[in-house]
């Protein structure tokens, strides 16, 4: 094996077996065995240019370091600690990152191709800043992020990434419909390519509904959204409405959103002796009780 195989490293400190890992010349990923595990080491060494492809790191510990030009090509890090330590053009495609901590982390145009994630505390910004540009891919990868994010209980991260994902899936499927690139004209022919519109249509339905089951507050602006259409028509219907003074309209107007509310909630207009608002307001209530019920009883679930 000649010498200009050899990977350049920068180190200040010898750090044990890992050193010589990262120092051991080698001309393609074959020479690091797949699975090839390195374990219980610090590393106390900044390293430029080592190809580590297919290698599986347990319990490794990093501090303030940077990674520059490396390869970590479907690699596994386990319960690894990268606490602040910078990665710059970094390639972790196919990588792996089970139950270690990136926090601090910092990437710089690294790419993170098919990567996967697990119990990993990481900064959910700095990967969003280094998802791939390929929408499809982009989506799986933030699909594994949200994913994480869920078993770590980061509700914000959650949140943020499946936003991501449903931004990579909405423009996948509408690409896969238009066909404007080869690859998609090859991958979605014919009947496929409709069924790929059908597929943008239901995540596009799905988005203003109910923001992908993240955004609670978009149901109630479509059930205003609702009455206020209802409460239109109502009125505009009205006969000789055309001849009513602009106040007498807007009492009309009322009226039919008041009506419009009862009967979206199944209440008849006179329900009890009751004034109609309260009346309304107590089958508001009713539906309100049974759906805290239900998310109690869901979450209760959720932890066994």
């Amino acid at each position: 094996m000649d010498e200009q195989s050899a990977k350049p490293v920068e180190s200040n400190q010898a750090s044990g077996s890992l050193l010589n890992a990262l120092i051991t010349p080698y001309r393609s990923h074959a020479a690091a065995l797949p699975g090839h595990k390195i374990s219980r080491e610090c590393i106390t060494l900044d390293v430029i240019g080592a190809d580590l492809s297919y290698y599986h790191f347990q319990d490794i510990e990093a501090k303030g370091l940077k990674f520059s030009k490396c390869k970590f090509q479907h690699c596994v890090f386990e319960r690894c600690y990268f606490r602040n330590v910078t990665f710059e053009d970094c390639d972790f495609i196919g990588a792996r990152f089970i139950d270690s901590n990136l926090r601090g982390a910092i990437l710089i145009t690294c790419k993170i191709e098919y990567t996967f994630y697990r119990a990993t505390v990481l900064d959910r910004a700095q990967f969003a800043a280094n998802l791939p540009l390929w929408e499809n891919v982009r989506a799986e990868v933030a699909r594994s992020l949200r994913t994480n994010a869920h078993g770590l209980g980061d509700s914000e991260g959650v949140n943020y990434f499946i936003n991501v994902e449903m931004d990579g899936t909405l423009e996948h499927w509408w690409k896969a419909f238009r066909q404007k690139e080869s690859y998609y004209k090859k991958k979605y022919p014919g009947v496929r390519r409709f069924q790929a519109f059908g597929r943008y249509v239901y995540y596009r339905l799905d988005r203003l509904a109910w923001g992908h089951g993240e955004r609670p507050m978009r149901i109630l602006r479509n059930i205003l959204l609702l009455l206020c259409c209802s409460a239109i028509y109502l009125t505009v219907t009205e006969p000789s409405i055309s001849n009513l003074p602009v106040g007498q309209v807007v009492q009309k107007f009322i009226a039919s959103l008041l009506l419009s509310g009862h009967i979206f909630l199944g209440a008849p207009p006179q329900v009890s002796q009751a004034p109609p608002p309260v009346s309304l307001l107590r089958v508001a209530l009713r539906y309100v009780s049974i759906a805290l019920f239900v998310g109690v009883f869901s979450k209760r679930l959720a932890r066994r």
